[in-house]
């Protein structure tokens, strides 16, 4: 019955549906402030816009300011809303945290999503943080895309860019699957690429 009641917008999960291997710089930033935009202590407004903001023009390629070494807008402050709803309390959110157990006498790392808690002064400066620790990885992003759309179109009649990347412990996913395929090395796969050099004619 509960099957049959289900209404035509709840589809069934896809592979291709799943966001997996986001960075864990902006995914934590992101986290911080939906919770803030939740609560109306910022403006509806994205992540981007408040990197903009902190920056001077709001261009995201200047160096000095995306460093924060600018000395006209490295004190510059989030664009915090001054009425907001009144919330005491404890609140809580959710941060991407390295958490260390111990499994068969080893100290092993694992990449938890945990929830913490606090005022809201302390998620306020935890935001704080996170944007200051973003934007020297967002510069990099730009330019790296900048350097490698340019040399893509720079290239010669003679010249080829690989861009090689890989995926650590990639295994292949199927919607139905019987219980033994969870286990061992059922799904795993191996790419196998060469590189042929060709001889080019110069003319």
């Amino acid at each position: 019955m509960f099957t049959w009641l289900k209404p035509f917008w709840v589809i069934r999960p896809r592979i291709q549906d799943r966001d997996t291997c986001l960075c864990q710089l902006h995914e934590n930033a992101r986290l911080l402030h939906d919770k803030l935009k939740q609560l109306k202590a910022i403006p509806q407004c994205t992540l981007d816009d408040v990197t903009r903001h902190t920056v001077c023009s709001r261009d995201v390629k200047k160096t000095e300011c995306m460093i924060n070494q600018c000395k006209w807008c490295r004190g510059r402050g989030l664009p915090f809303l001054k009425e907001m709803p009144s919330c005491e309390g404890v609140i809580t959110w959710f941060q991407w945290q390295p958490v260390y157990e111990v499994f068969e006498n080893r100290k092993v790392c694992k990449t938890v999503k945990k929830k913490l808690s606090g005022t809201v002064e302390e998620l306020k400066s935890c935001y704080a943080a996170q944007i200051q620790r973003l934007k020297p990885h967002v510069y990099t992003i730009v330019n790296q895309y900048e350097v490698l759309a340019s040399k893509k179109a720079e290239l010669e009649a003679n010249e080829v860019m690989i861009h090689i990347d890989f995926s650590e412990n990639w295994t292949v996913k199927t919607l139905s699957a019987v219980q033994s395929a969870h286990f061992g090395a059922s799904y795993l796969c191996t790419l196998e690429w060469h590189i042929l050099e060709v001889p080019v004619q110069r003319t």
